[in-house]
């Protein structure tokens, strides 16, 4: 019989639905204390975001503690690296709360532009006022949605039955995707800001996401427009709408979300053309229990030995395969996050062939770390080494795998080509040393660059003067070149640059850098 711990709020519906599996189920709130001490009684937790599952308690767990489930998305309060070293699997419940946070986004709009709140307090105070209150319909207004997920496409399917004209950005997502939901997808936030009545947001917080929307942003917006977040605070800079709001850019925001939760700056939220809600896009009866259900059953089947969809970390291996196997599950990833912000459009086919060596691990996983590199960053749903080729898959992307006799110079690679639609992206890495992760191939150019950091990439005419034309913008704006490499397959011809620096390069700076004659690309990555 299984015995599985609870150890914050989870609905009855789950707890009842293990019992009657035969599960023993206890249902207590220990402190970290408690909890180190009789953690290895149990099979499986259950957590919340308040149980801290560090390295310790895993370690005390084990043998017997197979699983860890978090009865929600994020997973920051567990120890995904130990678990894996020490072969515990990590579940979420990423689905649950899709509906009701597509409805409070709907109901946030409503609020908004028909200032519901702000008669229900005229009337709280015995006041029939009526001309303040002149609001604004939703029919026949521009919806821009940023994010065009799974709870983006259910906020276009609400929007669409109010009559409303709905825009997208998802630099990740391919037209024929969202066609059946009206929308329609702008190539850049350039393109869509300034044609939305109505700005909602439902992307993942990333380095991508951070502050997304800031000063700049916002002046691009229709004066008028209106802003709703149910999303992460911190893809609004809360400063920057402040100002917005209060010299009358913006008409108003509607937040479900903030910087710090709860807020320890309330000026935003006390604005009059504020709405601001304590982060309640999950607190609906039937998304507890959807997310009670989707995670007890992930447990129960994990415990069985099935196949589970929402899984944070691989699966167990011998102790001494992880650890030859972990670096390169790092550059793979890595080289997946390179890729993806270095394409940024939707993906067709992901092809990985593996050279030396390396064709003697299990390289399926090194696959789907450069598919959980590419994906993750993009999706508002958790990418993991077990579920990231069937997500893959599922948005259409093709993923192929081979192997190849050992040739050259390099004694392992891994060689990568991602077709988006007739073009091809092609990259290779290796490890040197078995451990120190290198791209030394960007479109067939050599090149020298460990992918971690903030990194500038080019593609350039090989002349005279490139390279100092380049450093004098970098240095006039304080950022620092750590190392460079110049890939070129012959003299004055095409060539590839890469540039490690220490700070982040604003776009104002990448845009000086790209009017430089002969410079017909230039990106940033940040890893």
């Amino acid at each position: 019989m299984y015995r599985i711990w609870v150890t914050e709020d989870l609905d009855e519906i789950g707890l009842e639905w293990l019992r009657g599996r035969g599960a023993e189920v206890e249902y207590s709130r220990p402190s970290y204390e408690e909890l180190l001490e009789r953690v290895g009684e149990f099979d499986a937790l259950i957590v919340r975001t308040n149980t801290k599952v560090t390295e310790e308690v895993i370690a005390r767990g084990v043998p017997r503690l197979k699983v860890v489930g978090r009865a929600g998305v994020g997973f920051d309060n567990i120890d995904t690296d130990a678990a894996t070293r020490y072969g515990v699997l990590v579940l979420n419940a990423p689905y649950g709360y899709m509906i009701s946070t597509a409805e409070l986004t709907m109901g946030l709009m409503l609020a908004l532009l028909r200032k519901i709140p702000l008669a229900d307090s005229y009337m709280k105070k015995e006041q029939w006022r009526k001309r303040e209150l002149l609001g604004t319909e939703l029919y026949g207004k521009v919806l821009g949605i940023i994010g065009v997920g799974r709870i983006g496409r259910q906020v276009a399917i609400r929007a669409n039955a109010f009559g409303m004209q709905i825009l997208g950005y998802d630099p990740y997502i391919r037209q024929e995707d969202v066609e059946k939901y009206n929308v329609k997808l702008l190539p850049s936030l350039e393109d869509l800001l300034p044609q939305v009545d109505i700005l909602t947001l439902h992307v993942p917080l990333t380095e991508e996401t951070r502050y997304m929307i800031a000063e700049r942003e916002l002046r691009m917006m229709k004066k008028g427009a209106f802003i709703i977040n149910c999303s992460r605070g911190k893809v609004i800079k809360g400063s920057a709408l402040y100002k917005a709001i209060v010299d009358g850019h913006i008409a108003g925001a509607a937040l479900d979300v903030h910087e710090t939760e709860p807020p320890t700056d309330w000026s935003l939220a006390k604005l009059p053309q504020v709405i601001a809600t304590p982060h309640l896009g999950s607190a609906t009866y039937e998304a507890q229990h959807k997310v009670a259900i989707e995670v007890v059953e992930e447990i129960w089947m994990a415990l069985q030995g099935g196949p589970v969809r929402s899984s944070i970390n691989m699966p167990s291996m011998p102790p001494e395969l992880y650890a030859y196997l972990k670096p390169y599950l790092y550059l793979s990833e890595k080289m997946g996050q390179f890729m993806g912000q270095w394409i940024r459009r939707p993906v067709d086919e992901i092809r990985l062939t593996y050279i030396g060596d390396v064709v003697e691990l299990p390289y399926s996983l090194i696959t789907a770390a450069f598919v959980k590199g590419i994906l993750d960053p993009v999706l508002g749903e958790p990418v993991n080494y077990i579920n990231a080729v069937c997500m893959a898959k599922e948005r259409g992307i093709t993923v192929t795998e081979s192997i190849e006799e050992r040739e050259g110079e390099f004694t392992n690679l891994v060689r990568v080509e991602v077709k988006v639609g007739k073009e091809y992206y092609e990259m290779a890495g290796t490890l040197v040393g078995r451990n120190i992760p290198k791209i030394v191939e960007i479109d067939g150019f050599r090149v020298d660059v460990e992918p971690k950091g903030n990194i500038i990439l080019t593609r350039h005419h090989d002349r005279p003067g490139m390279i100092g034309k380049i450093g004098s913008i970098l240095g006039e704006n304080n950022i620092n070149i750590a190392n460079m490499y110049v890939g070129r397959k012959e003299i004055r011809g095409e060539a590839v640059m890469t540039l490690c620096v220490d700070e982040p390069v604003p776009p104002e700076v990448l845009d000086k850098i790209k009017t430089i004659e002969g410079f017909e690309r230039v990106d940033f990555i940040s890893l």
